[in-house]
């Protein structure tokens, strides 16, 4: 999807997101006119929102009517998400630990820094086109009613690979190393081939599990590209040197 099929989207999205729900499907198809897609992207949109203004019997639970910004309470529920706490912050925004209680499993929710924006939309797309062990699963994604977007992903337990690198320090744990290596290249490896390059791969940006096993996550810069011809690299310049080390 371009810039500006995007923007056209998210104009209809932000004035059909102001009227009652009873007239928006009049609207759409005013604004829409013979587009079927646009009115059905619009409307996927705005399914996902509503979906957020999920409201409990239990007056003690908050719910996701009075979330603002990107803030979000312990125990607010998105939809089947229940938040838990805080994770930490990432170049996009912040990170949440919450539990899907549908399936009664671990997730984390990142939440956009910004409002529903063509960057978070294009990380789930980058996400959920890549399905390999290596790689940060997608679950879901959504809006805020404040206009934030959030993915849900899978929950990761662990420390960075910056942070494993200051622990274990130069010149120790090489096979581990070696180990950990080989499983960012077969991650990489998998996005190259659906035609996605990171272009923020970095220490901070790769997840090493207690078990050893890593993930590698943000996927928020992925730039797809044609498939390369034989013997082609793929640039990955949003990544210096140093960051790659972990300096």
């Amino acid at each position: 999807m371009d810039s500006q099929r995007w923007n056209q989207i998210e104009r209809v999205y932000e004035a059909a997101r102001k009227l009652p729900p009873a007239d928006r499907e009049t609207f759409l198809a005013k604004a829409c006119e013979n587009d079927a897609d646009l009115a059905g992207e619009v409307a996927h949109l705005l399914e996902s929102t509503d979906a957020l203004l999920f409201s409990v019997e239990d007056s003690g639970v908050a719910t996701a009517t009075y979330v603002e910004d990107s803030v979000l309470p312990p125990d607010l529920k998105l939809g089947p998400y229940q938040i838990i706490g805080p994770l930490g912050e990432d170049g996009m925004g912040k990170v949440y630990r919450a539990r899907d209680t549908r399936l009664d499993r671990p997730v984390a929710i990142k939440v956009s820094s910004q409002r529903f924006s063509r960057r978070f939309e294009q990380e789930a797309r980058s996400i959920s086109a890549l399905n390999h062990p290596n790689i940060c699963t997608l679950y879901d994604v959504g809006s805020l009613p404040s206009g934030a977007g959030f993915l849900v992903t899978e929950l990761v337990e662990g420390e960075t690979l910056r942070d494993w690198l200051k622990r274990s320090g130069p010149g120790s744990n090489p096979d581990r190393k070696v180990a950990i290596a080989r499983q960012v290249l077969e991650a990489l490896r998998a996005a190259h081939s659906a035609g996605f390059v990171h272009r923020d791969l970095k220490p901070a940006n790769i997840m090493v599990r207690y078990d050893s096993y890593v993930k590698v996550l943000d996927f928020g810069l992925a730039k797809r590209v044609n498939r390369l011809p034989k013997g082609d690299k793929p640039s990955l310049s949003a990544s210096t040197p140093g960051q790659m080390i972990g300096t």
